[in-house]
């Protein structure tokens, strides 16, 4: 074959090959590019419709802002007058400030640190640092607390750009350590005792919102997105008496220093109702100032009227002879002879003189607190029956006081008492109660023989204005009317006649029963050398208007 033919050949073969090669190119590139535009196109519908909410979240969440308004928290006030028609508060708020810079609204952070420092006073250069560390915040964190409102309004009069002010309310007591234990107070955690952590829900309120479109720059809110304004918390009334508070704590103070003794607890209660008239303990803490108190004296923040059991001593045996009434077991014409002491189980127990007192009604036992004659008393009774009857009373469980912190105390453990057991506590030893559950006991008694569940709080007031006040329970029977007002005459004859000589006021019939508890010893037995003495009764005797331990 000659050669310009051979070469035509191989040109149009090539010829061929480069078009081949061409076309399968092309058909990669429409490929690909019709690959990307199907992406594309997929994107923008899930940008557009699946998840445009969440990109209009971020954009918005970019365009404006929030600040949150505080609710006021509620007070809470004790009554001034027998009536309750004068409140007067003892945990109430102060309207304090926050100042906060906005750098990028600030025209001349010179001149407001120098006056921030003159009015408020802030250190200037505490200022400028903080000013430096804040440029590319749209709301920094406060630059100084706890403002009064006069130093805001010095301040504002100044007319300095880029400084704005938060409403900060602090909780303050006026009355210092009036109530402490049962006002209470909470911590930075938003935890703590009395009143204010049973009540914080209530107390506390909402916060609101303020909500604003942000300037270009950032700098604060060119325009009202509109807010959501704070539920303020209620306000709570007690039933504590203010003018009784007050004399209880002075008197109590002064008793504990002249005695020397370690502390003290004052209840009064109405019995007729079971509202708390007045609940005191020293020493006690100044709630303005909790924070001060030691580590090692924390203990001084708990109500020790419901949250300190003991063995109540001698005044439990009203109780105790009231249940042996209850009983049948025991006639109102009971009497007997009774000598210095008795053994029971191997263990021997001795009138508190260590003599007899010989013939004995259970008026007179209770007159001369006969130990060894008790013992009888419960030995009739019987300890299934007495463990029964006691109960019964609300020994052994809560009062169901509407504050948090209240211990039952216990009776005995076991479904059948030992013989010990019963002869023990049927003078006040071998149980555990509070002064609150012995006080209700003895209001009981003073009000036909009805168990009334004990309150603190008498109303509660919404911010807006509607009061709903407390309604006693009608409360339980645990004593006839006639066992009550037997047992009260003899609680009349002991102040008449007995031990409680010294509660014995002119004009009045007061009636109640000392107490003279031991103090069980970490070792074992009874620490010889300290005691607790009590007193708890009622006056007058006819319709009573005060139980108090």
């Amino acid at each position: 074959m000659p050669l310009s033919l051979r070469r035509t050949t191989q040109n149009r073969a090539v010829k061929r090959s480069i078009e081949s090669n061409g076309s399968a190119r092309l058909f990669w590139l429409l490929g690909i590019f019709w690959l990307i535009a199907i992406f594309l196109g997929w994107r923008l519908w899930r940008i557009a419709v699946v998840s445009q909410e969440s990109f209009l979240d971020v954009a918005r969440a970019q365009q404006t802002g929030e600040v949150i308004l505080p609710a006021n928290r509620g007070e809470i006030a004790l009554v001034d007058d027998p009536a309750g028609q004068t409140k007067f508060a003892v945990a109430k708020n102060l309207d304090t400030y926050s100042v906060s810079l906005v750098p990028r609204n600030i025209d001349d952070i010179d001149r407001v640190a120098d006056v921030l420092e003159r009015l408020t006073p802030q250190p200037a250069a505490e200022t400028k640092r903080a000013y430096e560390n804040a440029k590319d915040k749209f709301y920094p964190p406060p630059l100084k607390h706890g403002l009064s409102p006069e130093q805001r309004t010095m301040v504002e009069a100044e007319k300095l750009s880029g400084v704005i002010f938060q409403l900060e309310p602090k909780r303050v007591y006026p009355e210092n350590q009036l109530a402490a234990q049962v006002i209470g107070f909470l911590n930075a955690e938003a935890k703590g005792y009395g009143i204010e952590a049973t009540y914080q829900d209530i107390l506390s309120g909402k916060p609101g919102f303020q909500y604003g479109t942000k300037g270009a720059a950032g700098g604060g809110f060119i325009s009202d997105a509109g807010d959501v304004p704070p539920e303020n918390g209620q306000n709570i009334l007690l039933t504590l008496d203010r003018n009784i508070q007050y004399v209880v704590e002075e008197k109590l103070k002064a008793a504990v220093e002249k005695f020397q003794a370690e502390g003290g607890e004052v209840v009064v209660v109405d019995p007729s109702t079971g509202a708390i008239l007045a609940m005191a303990q020293y020493p006690s803490f100044d709630p303005n100032q909790y924070s001060k108190v030691p580590s090692s004296q924390e203990s001084v923040y708990r109500n020790a009227a419901i949250s300190f059991p003991w063995e109540p001593g001698s005044i439990m045996k009203p109780l105790v002879q009231a249940a042996a009434l209850e009983s049948g077991a025991v006639g109102k014409d009971f009497s007997g002879d009774f000598t210095a002491s008795v053994t029971v189980q191997g263990h021997e127990i001795h009138t508190a003189t260590n003599k007899a007192f010989g013939h004995e009604t259970l008026s007179q036992i209770l007159e001369n607190s006969d130990n060894v004659a008790m013992v009888k008393v419960a030995e009739i009774v019987g300890s299934d029956k007495l463990r029964d009857i006691l109960e019964k009373f609300g020994f052994n469980q809560k009062t169901g006081i509407d504050v948090k912190g209240e211990i039952a105390g216990q009776l005995p453990g076991g479904k059948h008492w030992s013989d010990i057991s019963r002869a023990t506590v049927s003078f006040g030893q071998g149980l555990t109660t509070t002064p609150l559950q012995i006080v209700m006991g003895y209001a009981a008694i003073g009000n036909g023989g009805m168990l009334k569940t004990p309150f603190l709080v008498r109303s509660k007031t919404t911010g807006d204005g509607e009061t709903v006040a407390t309604k006693p329970a009608e409360g339980t029977r645990i004593m006839s009317q006639d066992t009550a007002e037997t047992i009260a005459g003899y609680l009349r004859n002991v102040v008449v006649l007995g031990h409680g000589k010294r509660a014995n006021v002119a004009g009045y019939l007061v009636a109640g029963k000392t107490g003279t508890a031991q103090i069980p010893s970490p070792s074992g037995g009874y620490n010889p050398n300290d005691h607790i003495g009590s007193f708890a009764g009622f006056a007058p005797l006819k319709n009573p208007r005060f139980a108090m331990i």
